[in-house]
């Protein structure tokens, strides 16, 4: 495995103070796929390419975890087995995020698309006063260790075009 750009990375991520005990395994994992250097690509499943999905769906597989293809998928299975809870109307991101338990999933809908889920990723933890999240995200988007599928800040203008809607832990 090859050293990550982000030296805090290099160190190994951090784990927040109410880190659950099955969070170590899972950043080791998050960050072997990091590593990998996926690049990110629209409806991708391999080392190749892959997409949010796909990488969401391949790490909670590796957990003993069966998650389908699609965000909209991964949101309905998570809603129909009671793990699935949706963000309140004018509720603040930030209140969502200091909520969270890592390992937790988030949801996305595009502005325009209000009732279609179309974006997942891996809540890790907070950094500082920022969200860490791990995932994919779009073509030409780079995450902390220089890859498509990557740990992330998030930031609002990093998703000024969605909004998060929901956030599930997969059991």
């Amino acid at each position: 495995m090859s050293a990550p750009a982000d030296p805090a990375l290099a160190r190994g991520p951090t784990l927040p103070a109410k880190a659950a005990p099955q969070l170590p395994s899972l950043l080791q994992e998050c960050c072997a796929l990091a590593a990998r250097k996926i690049p990110y690509v629209y409806g991708g499943s391999s080392d190749q390419g892959m997409d949010c999905s796909a990488s969401v769906q391949r790490l909670y597989k590796s957990r003993g975890i069966s998650l389908p293809r699609t965000s909209e998928g991964q949101a309905n299975a998570l809603a129909k087995r009671g793990q699935l809870w949706r963000v309140a109307k004018g509720e603040s991101e930030i209140d969502v995020f200091e909520r969270l338990q890592p390992g937790e999933l988030l949801f996305w809908v595009k502005d325009g698309s209000p009732d279609r889920v179309s974006h997942v990723m891996v809540f890790i933890g907070m950094d500082g006063s920022q969200p860490r999240l791990w995932g994919a995200r779009g073509t030409g988007k780079t995450g902390l260790t220089g890859s498509g599928v990557d740990f992330f800040h998030y930031g609002v203008k990093s998703h000024k075009k969605s909004r998060l809607v929901a956030h599930g832990k997969p059991q």
